[in-house]
């Protein structure tokens, strides 16, 4: 399944502040401190993420689905604040919205 994180306002205005490799970097990692707490296993295709500050998404592969996804992203959404925060001048509050997309596959 791919779950997008469309970012907010705000939030489109903090990942402005990074080059898209410091974003799928940063993101990959809090997912993955974050598995170890959720029974959720994530990742970051960078086919699908060549310019994130301007298509205004993060597309995420979701890889293992438990009933803490929703928990999972919004622990993620709070994590991330810190480092957006560092370059962000002002306080952020929500920095992206989820979405579920279920992928159809033709066979």
């Amino acid at each position: 399944m791919k779950v997008q994180l469309w970012f907010t306002a705000q939030g489109q205005q903090a990942i402005n502040e990074f080059e898209n490799d410091e974003l799928i970097e940063s993101f990959s990692r809090h997912m993955k401190t974050l598995t170890k707490k959720y029974m959720v296993l994530t990742s970051v295709p960078l086919d699908e993420n060549q310019d994130i500050a301007s298509a205004g998404v993060l597309n995420v592969i979701l890889e293992k689905k438990s009933t803490e996804v929703d928990m999972f992203f919004r622990e993620l959404g709070r994590d991330m604040k810190n480092p957006l925060n560092k370059r962000f001048d002002g306080k952020l509050g929500n920095i992206f919205k989820t979405k579920m997309v279920i992928e159809n596959r033709s066979n």
